[in-house]
């Protein structure tokens, strides 16, 4: 188990996608700036959040601090579904307990820098201390599966989902 409190989580459009992930929240339904579209986005346990999501300096990644590893599926979904039909890359890493590294922007960072250096083919990239190797992959392989299936949906299951929920 991860001696870390706090996690990082961070989103990036998959290569050759025509949008940006700040174009598919500047096109929302509601017609709510793409930064207040970005910040509604928290998936069935929004108190995992230390804050909300937020673009970074490029708008075209965004980033998360959670206090709940276990929920960062769950929040990676969720923006997945928001962004959809925009196909997303994430990482997750943890945070250390205090000091300057532990900062929210530090956090935020580091998770945007380790998400830029994974393979691009990668659909979710962990960097959690106390992770052993077998915990990692089983991970990636459920963040597989979960990926294999976004790619193939339709309007018609993305409105199902959304109605769903």
């Amino acid at each position: 188990m991860s001696t870390a409190s706090r996690f990082g989580l961070a989103a990036t459009p998959c290569p050759r996608q025509r949008r940006s992930l700040r174009d598919s929240f500047s096109q929302s339904e509601n017609g709510a700036d793409p930064v207040s579209s970005l910040a509604q986005v928290r998936g069935p346990r929004p108190e995992v959040f230390d804050g909300t999501w937020s673009f970074d300096s490029s708008q075209d990644s965004a980033s998360a601090v959670l206090n709940d590893g276990q929920a960062a599926f769950d929040a990676a979904v969720a923006m997945q579904e928001a962004a959809w039909p925009l196909r997303l890359r994430f990482s997750m890493v943890s945070a250390p307990p205090g000091g300057a590294a532990g900062q929210d922007d530090a956090i935020r960072d580091k998770a945007l820098r380790v998400l830029n250096k994974a393979d691009k083919r990668q659909r979710f990239h962990f960097e959690l201390s106390g992770k052993s190797e077998a915990e990692l992959a089983l991970s990636g392989a459920t963040a597989r599966l979960h990926f294999t299936l976004i790619d193939e949906w339709t309007e018609s299951r993305a409105t199902a989902v959304r109605s769903y929920r």
